[in-house]
């Protein structure tokens, strides 16, 4: 019972005592009060703080107050030492991450400067609290938590209040998830998030301090691999002043930099469908393969100088999909005979206002063409080859467009069956490569620069419904995603209270769709003239009805959304005494392009516009092609539509700490066991509170905390009172039952 009430103090004074400040860029601040072993200040003390993985120190000297500041250090494990004639030196170390603002409080012992006390775990890290809030996702978590598919952004999700929306939305992989804005990492959400219920299109994504945002419909533009990630924040709620842009969560992520030591890693996750279960419909061996497989590598090309990383990510995969089936003429209807239709209900009998003479003065069809299964001339409203009794459901000189486009398609593979009597499995196939590079160059102890280069190829194909030969299947083709981008920083100290941080960041983008055959012109071969103008326009026009009796072929064209982004931000950091003062400016020129094709390669209606589908001249929709009674249509084609804005924010804060006293927190735990009250008081600093607030707790636990409450009162933020019930296992028949509340209390010494 005890070790279980002091874990669980633990976690309560944890909680308590770990809240976090956002900073206003990727890098982190950290500040802090130097006192004596009496709790006075100490002025003029130096506090050098050291990069450990790339060796370099920063120093600032506390104020008369003895506070400090370094701003400015990016995320990383740092070593900190405190130096002052008549003190011994203190060393600490810690960890800072993306855009954190870390208090280290250290307090000196007197001794000589060459005696050094190191502060290792009971260290009192207290961060700052701040009305921003959001979650700190480390590398470690990246790396080692299972991701399906290396999607960095599910770790987001462990940041309350942060969902992937809206189930089955478009933005989050929903629908066909063959979207070209949305398709990487479609079947893992791809980037979207909602924090708080807002739409994902509000979020803002950030890499390295630059923008990462794509400019139609606000996706991501760079995933960058898991492996390669520093670590990353998500701010949900009241953002810092240089936050613009979007009211949902705030993405930054950080790329890895090299370091002194060599680190570097390779991975390889394999699935193959050997132990898959089969697709509906299917019996054969099963296709699916997919390998996801890459490294990084990170290391000093001078020592103390020049640090480089690199990271690689590819993915194969190859995935069937389920059986699906479509009609397809038969030999026979590929020479004008449709013969095989005779006997059937397959076809049906022009309407009424189209040819009268096959209904009787009721509106129903006259018993001779009722139920026979003739396909009609519409010339002159009778089965073709009619000879005043029979029909011989055969096109004489066909329309000779319609006849070869007819002998485009594939051979029935089912037999017994005029309709659905092509089977198929079409396969999604992804083919994506990624790789970053970043330099980091330590140029003097006051100045800084990394660049780092990004790129994608990304590319998304569904095969044909009916194979090579045919562009067909909803969702067949190609999409694309292939961004390319680069980062410059430049960050200058020219005092330990005057720090300036330059960004500059380009990015150069394309997704689309690109239309299946797109690089052949099928619809000039087949006759159709006009069709095929432009690269752009390749592959064969759309044809099609209501998609039953005969398979759909062609598209309405490409679409494609060239973006290019300059951007340059800069911020300048001022320490005075209590105030940081931080301004800044960011400036981006957008450049949004567009494409899409809209038919303009030509829409051949079968049944007519407005009756799509309904073979309403001759009764079918393959005979309608023959009879060449098809109305066609053509779109506009839109061209490069090309739009350019400006994106401009302006920012000043200051972030005021009003005093710079220590805040301790207590945590009152009163247990009740057996009709026996025991109380007791503690912290996670280790400091008692003052004597005239301690007490002998009375039996009853609730006046037990009372009393403490009201002394300490005027000085208190009071969290929840915690309560839950416990059971201590017991070798005779009865359990002995306890009752415990714990509750926890901060105050200002």
């Amino acid at each position: 019972m005890r070790s279980f009430q002091r874990l669980l103090l633990s976690l309560l004074l944890v909680a308590a005592s770990s809240v976090s400040l956002f900073g206003q860029t990727d890098t982190a601040r950290l500040v802090g009060t130097i006192t004596d072993a009496t709790g006075a200040v100490v002025p003029n003390a130096a506090v050098t703080v050291t990069n450990t993985g790339t060796a370099r120190t920063i120093t600032a000297l506390t104020n008369a107050s003895g506070e400090y500041t370094v701003n400015a250090l990016p995320a990383g494990k740092y070593h900190v030492e405190v130096k002052v004639t008549g003190f011994k030196t203190e060393k600490a170390d810690l960890t800072l991450e993306v855009s954190q603002v870390q208090e280290l409080n250290l307090q000196l012992q007197t001794g000589s400067v060459d005696t050094t006390v190191d502060v290792t775990s009971d260290v009192p890290l207290v961060d700052t609290s701040t009305s921003s809030t959001g979650e700190v996702i480390q590398g470690r978590q990246v790396t080692e938590l299972p991701l399906n598919g290396r999607n960095f952004t599910q770790l987001a999700l462990l940041t309350p209040g942060v969902t992937r929306g809206a189930y089955g939305d478009i933005a989050s992989g929903g629908g066909s998830g063959t979207n070209a804005e949305t398709f990487r990492n479609s079947e893992t959400g791809g980037a979207a998030l909602s924090a708080n219920g807002l739409r994902p299109q509000a979020d803002n994504f950030i890499l390295d301090g630059v923008d990462n945002n794509e400019g139609l419909v606000n996706s991501i533009v760079f995933f960058p691999p898991a492996e390669a990630i520093q670590e990353f924040r998500v701010n949900t709620s009241v953002a810092p002043a240089e936050f613009g842009r979007g009211g949902g969560a705030i993405v930054q992520t950080t790329i890895k930099s090299g370091t002194n030591q060599i680190h570097g890693s390779v991975f390889e996750f394999r699935r193959s469908g050997e132990f898959d279960a089969h697709a509906y419909g299917t019996t054969g061996p099963i296709v699916f393969k997919q390998n996801q497989f890459g490294g990084t590598l990170g290391g000093p090309i001078w020592k103390n100088k020049v640090f480089a990383f690199g990271d690689y990510q590819g993915r194969r995969q190859d995935q069937p999909l389920n059986v699906e089936f479509a009609s397809v003429p038969t030999d026979k209807m590929k020479t004008g005979d449709f013969s095989e239709l005779l006997g059937t209900t397959l076809p049906s009998v022009p309407a009424v206002t189209l040819c009268p003479g096959l209904y009787d003065n009721t509106g129903a069809v006259l018993p001779a063409y009722a139920g026979k299964g003739y396909i009609y001339d519409p010339t002159a409203c009778q089965p073709f080859g009619w000879n005043g009794v029979t029909g011989t459901n055969i096109i004489p000189n066909g329309n000779a467009v319609g006849l070869n486009y007819l002998k485009t398609f594939p051979e029935p593979n089912l037999t017994g069956t005029i309709l659905q009597n092509y089977k198929a499995q079409r396969q999604s196939i992804r083919n994506f490569d990624d790789f970053d590079i970043r330099a980091d160059f330590v140029a003097s102890q006051k100045d800084t620069l990394f660049f780092r280069y990004s790129f994608g190829n990304d590319n998304f194909t569904v095969t044909n419904r009916l194979g090579p030969c045919c562009p067909s299947g909803f969702g067949s083709g190609g999409n694309i995603n292939h961004p390319r981008g680069f980062a410059i920083g430049y960050t200058r100290v020219f005092s330990p209270n005057v720090i300036n941080e330059f960004r500059f960041g380009y990015i150069d983008t394309t997704y689309g769709y690109n239309p299946p055959n797109i690089g052949q012109k099928l619809a000039q071969a087949v006759g159709i003239p006009g069709s095929n103008p432009t690269p752009l326009l390749g592959g064969q026009a759309l044809i099609g009805g209501n998609n039953n009796e005969l398979e759909y072929q062609g598209d309405g064209g490409p679409y494609n959304v060239p973006q290019k982004l300059f951007q340059f931000a800069d911020s300048l950091s001022y320490v005075h005494g209590h105030h940081v003062f931080k301004a800044g400016v960011n400036i981006g020129k957008r450049e949004v392009n567009f494409v899409q094709g809209n038919s303009a390669k030509g829409y051949f209606v079968i049944g007519g516009t407005g009756y799509p589908g309904t073979g309403r001249f001759t009764g079918y929709e393959v005979s309608e092609l023959l009879a060449g009674f098809v109305d066609y249509e053509i779109g506009e084609f839109n061209g490069l539509y090309q739009t350019r804005s400006w994106e401009t924010g302006y920012f000043a804060q200051d972030d005021w700490r009003v005093n710079n006293r220590p805040h301790s927190i207590w945590a009152c735990v009163t247990t009740t066991t057996r009709g026996r009250t025991k109380s007791i008081i503690a912290s996670p600093t280790g400091i008692r509170p003052p004597e005239r607030w301690l007490f002998r707790a009375p039996r009853d636990g609730r006046r037990a905390w009372s009393t403490m409450t009201r002394r300490i009162s005027r000085r208190v933020l009071v969290l929840p009172t915690i309560s839950m019930a416990t059971a201590r296992p017991s070798f005779g028949a009865d359990t002995a039952s306890s009752t415990s509340s714990i509750a926890v209390v901060s105050a200002s010494n």
